[in-house]
């Protein structure tokens, strides 16, 4: 009995939290409507209608501002997946060389390998470790630079400490 209240009361509290989600979402939805909505005659001086004007207006220029910065995120978004392409090219490029490089090693080694057991000796050399390829850099996400842009509002020093900046990203 204790382990069915136990339960049932779990899953109420996570009823309860999507209600209160879905009220929170509706209410949010409602401060964008008129001011008028009560069906009352109201007098336009009224304290009450001047805060709902200020709200609203507010409202609006948030909106208006989080629309620029999130424009803002998505230019550096696609400068630095440019840039991030490019790295990945060149990286690539690099690793390319390195396993080409190898490759001709193993099959110089294994002329020697076959020419050892051919003569019945051991060969001169090991055969070559393949080396280390350069490891892919972390690209970017959209979502690095939308908080990039709430930590220069908050700070707004300005000063370029983003993981994807140039100045911590050595070429």
């Amino acid at each position: 009995m204790q382990a069915q209240t136990v339960l049932q009361s779990m899953y109420l509290e996570g009823v309860r939290g999507q209600l209160q989600a879905q009220e929170e979402k509706k209410f949010k939805k409602r401060k964008t409507e008129k001011i008028n909505m009560d069906g009352r005659a109201k007098i336009l001086m009224q304290d009450v209608i001047i805060e709902g004007v200020k709200e609203w207006q507010d409202g609006q220029d948030k909106a208006i501002e989080d629309a620029a910065l999130k424009k803002q995120a998505k230019e550096q978004y696609n400068v630095a997946t440019d840039l991030w392409k490019v790295r990945e090219l060149d990286r690539k490029e690099r690793n390319a060389q390195l396993k080409g490089g190898w490759e001709d090693e193993v099959k110089r080694w294994s002329v020697e390998r076959d020419n050892a057991k051919y003569d019945h000796r051991k060969p001169r050399w090991t055969k070559p470790k393949m080396p280390p390829m350069e490891k892919a850099p972390r690209k970017p996400l959209l979502a690095d630079f939308a908080l990039q842009d709430l930590d220069n509002d908050n700070d707004g020093d300005g000063d370029g400490d983003h993981p994807m900046s140039d100045n911590s990203v050595g070429l």
